[in-house]
């Protein structure tokens, strides 16, 4: 077990909380932009694809989502 998929709702279609610009979980929703944008062109969730993705990984059996 050790990865964390959804890091924050960075990789959601939102981020269920309100939060300063400044925050670091923030910053990092804003980073995952392009993501987001792929995911939209696909037609498909970010957080089910950075989940698909992190079980896909060879030797993961447990995601831990964040």
């Amino acid at each position: 077990m050790g990865i964390r998929a959804v890091q924050a709702g960075a990789l959601t279609l939102k981020v269920d909380r309100a939060l300063s610009t400044n925050h670091p979980d923030a910053r990092d929703y804003e980073r995952a932009e392009p993501f987001r944008a792929l995911c939209a062109r696909w037609g498909e969730d970010p957080a089910l694809v950075a989940h698909r993705y992190a079980l896909s990984i060879p030797g993961v059996d447990t995601v831990v989502l964040g």
